[in-house]
């Protein structure tokens, strides 16, 4: 899926020296926010909010790792739960004022919008 795959993408860029959080942990970091951000917010552009919030919930029902205790398990599904509604509240106000005109780069819009809300802390994160 193209919005998951980009996401990826630049969630890993950020991490890297020169990113906005080098050295981030992909998994309860703040990268991970700003991926599930990210990943919920494109998708939201291309298949709208309420369907996106199906399948990433369903998403986040997977089983969780065996070598993850349950409360921590706990922990990351409400961080991503949080995250990912936050990505689609940006998805969705980007679908609600989109405006025929010049060429804007909706999903760069988003993805910029979640990294101020991880770098706010508004989307929280489990580590660095």
């Amino acid at each position: 899926m193209p919005g998951m795959m980009l996401a990826i993408h630049h969630s890993n860029q950020e991490g890297k020296p020169g990113g906005i959080w080098p050295g981030s942990n992909g998994n309860g970091g703040k990268r991970d926010a700003y991926r599930h951000c990210a990943w919920n917010g494109s998708m939201t552009l291309m298949m709208g909010a309420k369907t996106v919030k199906g399948f990433a919930d369903r998403h986040e029902m997977s089983p969780k790792p065996s070598n993850m205790s349950e409360e921590t398990a706990n922990a990351h599904h409400a961080m991503d739960y949080h995250s990912n509604a936050t990505g689609r509240f940006f998805g969705q106000h980007m679908l609600d004022h989109m405006k025929d005109g010049p060429a804007v780069d909706y999903h760069a819009q988003i993805r910029t919008w979640c990294a101020i809300a991880v770098a706010d802390e508004g989307l929280y994160s489990l580590s660095c």
